[in-house]
């Protein structure tokens, strides 16, 4: 029998299928190229939980999810920074294998999602590299980055690691073969990391042309700028990629964080840039996971309204980034699943209504604290602070060509908005975003969505459990074989009274949606008996550790005492020493104990945890004792022994049986004392009962002193303990700490004898001002400083004021000249402290922050915490040694005629070395020198070979902080110039509330005085001097001595925001002279 074929049929049939496949994989409305659309970033995540999520990316409206790399070979558990630390150029790590990622990607296919990996090929971890990538003939030569505007050093210089030679044929295809690779697993797109430090053809490398291919999509991080001619530079990058665009969405982060509305339509579009080749965000894994992340101590919801503004864009796509649990740069480990809050609605609705939009223009209004941005066919809003709030914004440019007319639901709060042709009227709810739109083909499946999410376990006795209806009218749940409850809002339950530990809690649900389409599925609960922590004994030294690991190890020592003690021995001995199982947690991870078992009586300060192979789960982490650690990260401390609560002991009984006239008790650490000696005076409470015994001389001990030696003595300088050395041992004995039988030892003396100084020079007097600054500003007030060795380490208890050898004042910093610049940090320099000893240059400064005096209605400044902990802005110190033969001449100018980092600070003392750091100490220290043409502007001692140590923390010594109080510019008479002699009241804003030990910081530092080209006697006899300049953008806002030059422009305008203060920006000449130690100049 003849088969003929129906080829119309066929043709039918292909394009049925063809249209339902196409339907299935856009029911959520997801865009096909993914620039139209947004970006989810999975940062850490393991292939396999990103899988996982892979339907509730695509309901979220997500076009595509970001890995992080995947090539070899950073640990799953692993610090996340180590991955960006190429090994080699091979499928392959602690997120997963090329199994995975092939897996991943068909089922983010199936859902229509496309899939973009981290690709890191500026670098790599050389000499820790596969055996094809050690030759260094694929490197650059090796130099730091000194100046970031200088294109050679950005793409040339190390940003820590070796710099690939991109223009090299084996570099580029062995990466090229890697791409290639990925694009095998059905990787549709690249994230190119620190493109910027990758030349372009016009500058002779040819990687842009050979290596990316054009057929997946590509975008590449640039961060500030390309450090060059951005007008020129931004297009050429955009020939073959997107570009990242971090200062827009930082902008909005900052100023929602500050409660305003930023009046930003972009930022590289402004140099040249074409925004449908930009990629926005509210906050990247930069921002947030490095030590200077400046969003990580930003609210969840202050990222989700600046993420609102920059997804309402047409053409540039926008990036989500997943925050992990961690803040701690070093707790946030490679392979720990994210936040899923991206499923929230004032997440997912945002990005519905941005594909919705897709190809529409934007127009982006602003007005009485809340912004817009609006398309024809949708909007986004977004109040600038608050919650709760009707609302009237522009309808676009109010023309009636917009978003069309009618009444709207608002997709996130649920309130209606009425929108006419010129005005949008409706109200905000809780979370300050609303987003109103014509959904258009986008299917929203009926759900009930549970917290806690599946797959909880709990140990108490109950569960409590909310669930909410979400695209449905009604919904219902059953609990295990109970009866059915509907509900058609959130609905709070109790589950776990009837369940026996070990057995599981199911919830089986139902939704209906307002079309008659019903869902339905289950969630479990298990009920565990978790292992409750406790200790042997009150006054054990020990710690607890929570993890999946099958075995584990401490190493744990004590490094504030030499020599440093290691109480779990020697390194090698340490990772060999398995602690032992004490349980299982109610996550069923496995705990260990760790307690000592030695006969040192002071608390460890520092503790690393390993696994059984001895490799290292976290890096350096403060020990806690008696702390209770997940994954390494502290959790809580165990205050029971044996089911009882410890009593912390409250004094110290001493029964003067010498019969001392006083008796007074020295409290020491080992580090630093609670008071000077002798210590606080014992008084005697005839009522006090111990041991038997009433009657007992007593004094309280401080909080921080539980754990530290005390030395009771009759006042006298240095009198022994009845002739023999305190023991450091502490008796616990009914919550009373008494004095141990002594020891027949010599007693140190508490208190140092200090060093010999050099013949005292003439009373001090301060330094002449040429600047005729108030009183407050002082040079030298104290002499020249004096010769000391200081242990560099954070903590400042080995200063004190008569090594100050710069005053400041507190609030002057250029913010306080503008009218409304107080939403950011300031950069506020207080006093400044120096001394020397044989082999180092010392210096210590303090930073304040009286935000919380002067404006706290501008909250940023405070909640965002302090400039080691958020930012990577340069500070300068420049140093005179008084070497008239090595002096940097041209104003300290770079032979070039430019400025050191683009700073534009230029000065009229003499200057010989300049040492750079930034505030958060990830570049450098640098030390650069010159010659009387000028400053050479690469450095003259690398950042790893320089000897300087640089440390910071909270607190400051001066225990008043004074300065002029007011701030907002002209409209609270802040005028230019108002730090002259009797021009303004100086306050101590430690009497008006300021909090300086929450908010005031310090950084000490030490340069060996053989790098800056002296000695010892040198410092003694010809005296050196030092200026200390601190920055924000690239100029200087304060330094110590205080120059005028720091806020000479200071009330006007930043050219890349202009509503904060153009000293950013300026040129600062330096005229008053410098600080001196040693000698006087």
């Amino acid at each position: 029998m003849k088969k003929t074929i129906n080829y119309g049929l066929l043709m039918l049939v292909m394009l049925f299928t063809m249209a339902s496949n196409i339907f299935a994989d856009n029911k959520y409305g997801l865009k096909d190229n993914i620039q139209d659309g947004v970006i989810l970033h999975c940062f850490d995540w393991t292939l396999a939980d990103i899988q996982e999520e892979i339907p509730n990316i695509a309901k979220a409206g997500f076009t595509a999810v970001q890995t992080s790399p995947v090539h070899e070979r950073a640990g799953k558990g692993s610090v996340w920074y180590d991955v960006y630390r190429p090994y080699d150029f091979k499928i392959g790590n602690g997120l997963g294998t090329e199994a995975d990622l092939k897996a991943l990607c068909a089922k983010a296919h199936e859902y229509g999602v496309k899939v973009i990996v981290d690709v890191v090929a500026n670098h790599t971890d050389h000499p820790n590299v596969a055996e094809r990538l050690k030759d260094e003939s694929l490197y650059h030569e090796r130099f730091g980055v000194g100046n970031w505007h200088d294109r050679h050093q950005v793409t040339f210089g190390m940003i820590g690691m070796w710099d690939l030679d991109t223009n090299n044929p084996t570099v580029q295809a062995i990466i090229k073969q890697y791409i290639q690779d990925l694009k095998a697993c059905g990787v549709d797109g690249i994230r190119w990391d620190a493109i910027k430090h990758i030349g372009l053809p016009s500058e002779g490398d040819s990687f842009m042309k050979n290596v990316v291919d054009q057929e997946m999509y590509n975008y590449g991080e640039i961060l500030d700028s390309s450090g060059g001619n951005d007008n020129v530079l931004f297009p050429e990058y955009q020939t073959y990629m997107s570009i990242t665009d971090n200062g827009y969405g930082n902008g909005f982060a900052n100023s929602f964080a500050g409660g305003s509305i930023n009046e930003s339509v972009g930022n590289f579009n402004q140099r040249k840039a074409k925004t449908e080749k930009l990629v926005y965000w509210g906050e990247s894994h930069d921002t947030y996971a490095n030590d200077g992340g400046e969003s990580k101590n930003k609210s969840q919801n202050v990222i989700d309204r600046a993420y609102a503004v920059v997804a309402g864009n047409n053409g540039a796509t926008a990036l989500y980034f997943s925050r992990p649990a961690q803040k701690a740069k070093n707790d946030i480990k490679f392979g720990d699943k994210g936040s899923v809050h991206f499923k929230d609605a004032e997440v997912a609705q945002v990005n519905h209504m941005h594909n919705v939009c897709a190809g529409e223009p934007n127009y982006y209004v602003k007005g009485n604290g809340v912004c817009a941005q609006v398309r024809k066919s949708g909007a986004i809003i977004v109040l600038g602070s608050g919650s709760d709030r009707d609302v009237t914004v522009a309808n676009g440019a109010g023309d009636g060509k917009w978003l069309k007319p009618g009444t709207y639901k608002d997709m996130v709060g649920g309130g209606a908005f009425t929108v006419n042709a010129s005005t949008i009227s409706g109200h905000v709810g809780e979370s300050g975003i609303a987003v109103i739109y014509n959904a258009g083909p986008i299917v929203l499946t009926p759900e009930v969505v549970f917290n806690p999410a599946d797959g909880t376990a709990f140990s108490d006795e109950t569960l409590t459990v909310t669930a909410t209806p979400l695209n449905a009218v009604s919904a219902w749940i059953q609990v295990n074989d109970g009866a059915k409850q509907t509900f058609t809002a959130a609905k709070q339950f109790t589950v776990g009274a009837d369940v026996a530990y070990g057995k599981n809690v199911t919830i089986t649900w139902g939704a209906t949606d307002k079309d008659g389409k019903t869902e339905s599925g289950s969630v479990t609960y298990k009920k565990v008996k978790a292992y409750v922590p406790e200790l042997g004994m009150a006054d054990e030294i020990s710690c607890f550790l929570e993890t999946s690991n099958a075995a584990a190890a401490v190493y744990v020592w004590n490094n504030k005492v030499s020599p440093v003690i290691k109480y779990a021995g020697a390194w090698n001995d340490a990772i060999n020493k398995k602690l032992p199982l004490v349980g299982k947690s109610v996550s069923g991870k496995n705990v260990f104990k760790w307690t000592y078992d030695g006969t040192e009586t002071t608390a460890p300060t520092q503790i690393i945890f390993l696994d059984g192979n001895g490799n290292k789960l976290t890096a350096d982490v403060e020990f806690v004792n008696h702390g209770y650690y997940v994954d390494g990260t502290y959790s809580t401390t165990v205050t029971k022994v044996h089911e009882d609560e410890i009593v912390d002991p409250e004094y110290v009984y001493y029964d003067n049986a010498s019969n001392w006239e006083n008796v007074y008790c020295y409290f020491y650490n080992g580090t630093i004392s609670s008071t000077a000696w002798p210590g606080v005076k014992m008084t005697y409470d005839a009522s006090a009962s111990h041991n038997g015994k009433t009657g007992w001389y007593k004094a309280t001990i401080p909080t921080a002193y539980l754990n530290a030696k005390f030395f009771i003595n009759d006042g006298t300088a240095g009198t022994p303990i009845n002739g023999a050395n305190a023991s450091a041992e502490k008796v616990v004995n009914e919550g009373a700490v008494v004095a141990p039988t002594p020891t027949p030892e010599p007693e140190p003396e508490p208190t140092p004898e200090p060093e010999p100084t050099p013949t005292p020079e003439p009373t001090p007097t301060p330094t002449p001002d040429p600047q005729n600054l108030d009183a407050q500003y002082q040079t030298n007030p104290n002499g020249a400083g004096v010769k000391k060795t200081i242990t560099v380490d954070g903590d400042i208890s080995d200063w004190d004021e008569s090594m100050i050898i710069a005053q400041g004042a507190a609030n002057d910093d250029p913010r306080v000249y503008m009218d409304a610049a107080m939403h950011e940090n300031p950069v506020d320099l207080y006093a400044l402290y120096g001394c020397y000893d044989d082999n180092n240059l010392y210096l210590m400064w303090e930073m304040t922050n009286v935000q919380d005096v002067v404006a706290p209605e501008a909250d940023f400044p405070l909640s965002n915490g302090v400039l080691f902990k958020n930012y990577n802005m340069p500070i300068f110190i420049g140093i005179n040694t008084n070497n008239a033969s090595t002096r940097i001449g041209n104003h300290c100018k770079t032979t070039a005629g430019g400025t050191l980092w683009d700073s534009g600070i230029t000065c009229e003392s003499p200057v010989n070395k300049v040492v750079v750091f930034s505030t958060n100490n990830t570049n450098g220290p640098f030390i650069y020198g010159g010659s009387s043409a000028g400053l050479n502007a690469l450095e003259e001692v690398a950042y790893k070979e320089t000897g300087v140590v640089v440390k910071y923390g909270m607190g400051i010594l001066s225990k008043t902080i004074k300065g002029i109080k007011e701030c907002y510019g002209e409209s609270q008479n802040r005028l230019i110039g108002d730090m002259t002699k009797g021009t303004s009241t100086y306050v101590d804003f430690n009497t008006l509330g300021h909090k300086s030990s929450q908010y005031d910081f310090h950084y000490e530092i030490s340069i060996p005085l053989a790098k800056l080209g002296v000695t010892a006697a040198d410092v003694a006899s010809k005296g050196l001097g030092v200026m200390l300049v601190a920055t924000f953008g690239t100029s200087g806002m304060d330094c110590l001595p205080y120059d005028t030059s720091m806020s000479d422009n200071a009330n006007q305008s930043y050219s890349r925001d202009s509503s904060t203060t153009k000293e950013k920006e300026d040129d600062d000449n330096i005229t008053v002279p410098f600080a001196y130690i040693g000698k006087s100049l």
